[in-house]
């Protein structure tokens, strides 16, 4: 996958995209494998020229319970953005 990503980095083209990505770490990884999962998921973002990469300082591995209104806005904002073809609202 990561070859494929050097080969093409944009494999999404323009599609909107927003990776969300926990801040807090619970401590049960080593530091250096845990940079490298970080910097993996702000590598997700770079699929698609119409993206953003969100770190979330009040959410750990469960975004999706921590802070689902953040989840919701975004997933709204990816659908509107693909619904009219146009770009990802910084300010959604």
């Amino acid at each position: 996958m990561f070859e494929e990503r050097s080969r093409n980095p944009r494999s999404l083209g323009d599609l909107p995209l927003v990776v969300l990505a926990a801040a807090r770490h619970d401590g049960r990884m080593p530091a250096d494998i845990e940079k490298e999962k970080d910097e993996q998921k702000e590598d997700l973002a770079r699929l698609s020229s119409n993206s953003r990469f969100i770190r979330d300082p009040s959410s750990g591995h469960r975004i999706h319970m921590e802070n689902p209104a953040l989840v919701l806005k975004e997933v709204r904002n990816v659908v509107e953005a693909a619904r009219k073809r146009r770009p990802l609202d910084a300010n959604y």
